[in-house]
């Protein structure tokens, strides 16, 4: 799934994923993957922190996580565009998943951490613990 469509994700969903592409840029990463999309959605102190923290995840920690996990990808010089990465299009494809499983209308922030949980590239070694 191509995030290109506002009208397929709740507004707080669509706002992590505008502000994904200036977390890539943040860590001169050109590729926009699942680590910057999650970033922004924590960075909200929104709907994902209280989701997580309802689960015993300190969502301090898991942004300490996934910012070191960013810190370490290639990075380049100057960004002139994003391309998005292989990891964030299935996660977006497992996020609409849940939407249409859950017979929601739009893909909202517990459709992204429910992917993140089964991202098995970043998220899904995160929150279990390996």
């Amino acid at each position: 799934m191509q995030p290109t469509d506002p009208s397929k994700f709740t507004e707080q969903a669509w706002d992590a994923i505008v502000k994904s592409q200036d977390v890539a840029r943040r860590y001169q990463n050109q590729q926009l993957e699942v680590e910057h999309l999650i970033i922004a959605l924590l960075e909200q102190q929104g709907t994902a922190n209280k989701i997580l923290n309802r689960v015993a995840i300190e969502p301090e920690n898991l942004l300490q996580q996934i910012d070191s996990f960013a810190k370490r990808q290639p990075k380049v010089g100057s960004i002139e565009h994003l391309y998005l990465g292989r990891s964030l299009e299935i996660f977006l494809d497992l996020a609409d998943e849940a939407r249409e499983k859950w017979e929601d209308k739009f893909i909202a922030v517990e459709h992204l951490l429910l992917a993140f949980y089964q991202d098995k590239r970043l998220g899904n070694k995160l929150l279990s613990g390996g």
